[in-house]
């Protein structure tokens, strides 16, 4: 992910010209499992796991998974505020020599409040029924973002400090 610009304003130690966000979920050579569990008094849930572990050998070719997925929704302090997900990232490994491939999946599923809170009605005048414990959102005003797709690495190591990778 790369952020352009005065960067500062969402990492306070960031450069000014921008900052480059990377993200390591790739399977690791030792098992390793999390999970984790939330709630929140008004009824709001959150739930995660990162599982990795090596599968096995088929000859010289080593194999190995890693899967994250989090699941969150329920009630927030504000009513008709709404944040549900359902994210799930399986990464399959094969590891050959100083050859590196992975396959990868991404599902995405989203339901929350689309757009800001300033909300005009079909006749034209801005919405204010709903008070501030409801954030002026009317009843069923979500969107709904829903995607998925393949990830595809090939990764060659040239030397200690270099690599050729192709995604």
């Amino acid at each position: 992910t790369v952020i352009r610009g005065p960067a500062a304003v969402l990492y306070p130690n960031a450069t000014l010209g921008g900052i480059v966000l990377t993200t390591s979920r790739f399977p690791l050579s030792q098992p390793r499992y999390s999970a984790m569990a939330r709630i929140d008094q008004h009824g709001s849930y959150r739930g995660e796991v990162d599982f990795t572990s090596p599968l096995g050998n088929v000859g010289p070719l080593r194999f190995s998974y890693r899967l994250v997925a989090a699941q969150q929704g329920g009630d927030t302090y504000h009513k008709n505020i709404h944040d549900d997900r359902t994210v799930v990232h399986p990464t399959l490994q094969m590891a050959f020599k100083n050859t590196v491939v992975r396959l990868g999946y991404d599902y995405h599923d989203i339901k929350r409040n689309g757009g800001a809170s300033g909300i005009i009605t079909p006749n034209g005048k801005l919405y204010t029924d709903a008070g501030r414990s409801e954030s002026y959102q009317p009843r069923n005003n979500l969107a709904k973002y829903e995607s998925s797709g393949l990830r595809l690495f090939i990764i060659q190591k040239i030397s200690d400090n270099w690599d050729a990778k192709i995604n």
